[in-house]
C-alpha cells in the first residue's frame, strides 16, 4: 500500500513540474519572440554595413560586430526611453474612454456650427 502511494506522489509531482515547465516556456516564448524579431531586423539592416567594413575597409571580422552592436544600442536607447516615458501617459489617456468620446463630440459640434 505504501509503494502505491509513493508512485501516485511521484506521478503528481512529475505532472506539476511538467505543467510549470510548460507555463514557463510559454511565457518566455512570448517574451523572446519580440526580441528575436528586433534582432533579426537589426541584422538585416546592418548586414550590408558589416560586409562593407569587412571587405572594403579590411577590418577584422570581430570589430564590425562590436561596432554595429554598440551603434544599435545607442540608437535603440532613446527609443526605449521614449516608450518607457510615454507609455504611462498613453495608458492614463486611454484609461478614460468616456472623456475622450465627449471631447471628440464637442469638437465635432463646434466644427459643424462654424460658418463655412
Amino acid at each position: 500500500m505504501g509503494d502505491f502511494n509513493s508512485k501516485i506522489k511521484q506521478v503528481l509531482l512529475l505532472m506539476i513540474i511538467l505543467s510549470l515547465v510548460y507555463m514557463i516556456i510559454g511565457e518566455l516564448f512570448d517574451l523572446y519572440t519580440g526580441a528575436a524579431l528586433v534582432a533579426f531586423t537589426l541584422y538585416i539592416l546592418s548586414r550590408s554595413n558589416y560586409f562593407q567594413l569587412v571587405y572594403n575597409r579590411k577590418w577584422k571580422k570581430d570589430r564590425p560586430l562590436f561596432y554595429l552592436c554598440f551603434l544599435s544600442f545607442l540608437l535603440g536607447l532613446p527609443v526605449y526611453l521614449a516608450i518607457t516615458l510615454i507609455s504611462p501617459k498613453i495608458e492614463q489617456f486611454l484609461g478614460n474612454p468616456g472623456q475622450i468620446v465627449s471631447t471628440v463630440k464637442s469638437s465635432v459640434t463646434v466644427i459643424q456650427n462654424e460658418p463655412a
